[in-house]
């Protein structure tokens, strides 16, 4: 072994954490302000929405 050599431990997350996904977040906004009490017609018009409004916050 190496004198000099340095420890590291790895951090682990709970199972369940969003708080620490950043995803999660972002998710949570869109629900809350474009998907709220929403009804689509199909799959696709929901795909299209979603697709309109990520080319919005980004």
């Amino acid at each position: 072994m190496m004198k000099n050599s340095r420890k590291y431990a790895p951090d682990f997350f709970a199972t369940y954490s969003p708080e620490l996904n950043p995803v999660e977040h972002l998710w949570d906004e869109l629900r809350e302000k474009a998907f709220w009490n929403r009804v689509f017609d199909s799959l696709d018009a929901l795909e299209n929405h979603k697709v309109s409004l990520v080319h919005v916050v980004f």
